[in-house]
């Protein structure tokens, strides 16, 4: 199967990852964010929170997180999790990320308290380099990132977790709008990406081609185009070596 968009340091796949990760090579890292199975879209129904829609592909079940995270059993895995409905299997640690005061979630805004705090479940990563931190981990939520995701997480949060990693290849089954893939090339790892919806595989291979998000991009969650030139053709470039 041929990427949706490579450079030298990353390739995106445009797909059911179920589909895809068969014809993958070994990886030395999953970190990722599945759907959780909440049905986020259907935490703001009446539009409290803000006019951002809040819909994420296939969120009407855990069972595809699942089954991809239990086809990486052996792999060292860092994923993303809600506290409600935690991954089955066996993980070594659970990581807390506080998002701050700004940001939050946690249901239906009449009916419970606001969570500002996500779990992050680690397995198999063996020794973490640098010296021992705290499982809390402290990164805003909002930062001063364009919001290109519904679920999109700060890219300095990835970039720390990829840090601690010894991993020379990462892969993110669930990509959204490539912020894994995105910190991952900025610390010199390679990483391959799948993600089901092209609209965010696009703006995903373009931040791949921008070491900067132009600034005059105006994101208000109506519209996720826009991101400048059109996506790279995989046909004409070269596979990067892994």
């Amino acid at each position: 199967m041929k990427p949706y968009f490579q450079d030298d340091a990353v390739q995106i796949y445009l797909g059911d990852c179920r589909d895809i990760l068969p014809s993958l090579p070994k990886v030395d890292l999953v970190l990722t964010d599945p759907p959780y199975g909440i049905a986020l879209a259907n935490h703001d129904p009446n539009g409290r929170r803000s006019n951002r829609p809040y819909t994420v592909k296939n969120d009407d079940t855990s069972q595809i997180g699942q089954e991809i995270l239990d086809y990486y059993t052996a792999t060292p895995t860092i994923s993303f999790a809600c506290p409600e409905k935690q991954w089955g299997g066996n993980w070594n640690q659970y990581l807390v990320w506080d998002k701050g005061g700004g940001t939050g979630g946690g249901g239906e805004p009449t009916m419970y308290w606001y969570r500002t705090w996500e779990l992050i479940q680690v397995r198999s990563l063996g020794r973490l380099n640098g010296q021992r931190d705290s499982a809390v981990l402290h990164y805003s939520g909002r930062g001063n990132e364009l919001l290109l995701h519904p679920t999109q997480k700060p890219e300095e949060l990835i970039s720390y977790l990829i840090s601690k990693v010894v991993a020379n290849l990462i892969l993110d089954p669930f990509m959204g709008s490539g912020t894994t893939l995105r910190a991952a090339k900025n610390l010199g790892r390679k990483a391959i990406g799948i993600e089901i919806e092209e609209r965010y595989a696009e703006i995903a291979a373009r931040r791949m081609q921008q070491s900067v998000l132009p600034l005059e991009y105006e994101n208000k969650g109506r519209t996720l185009e826009g991101l400048g030139s059109k996506k790279s053709s995989a046909d004409n470039s070269p596979m990067f070596n892994l």
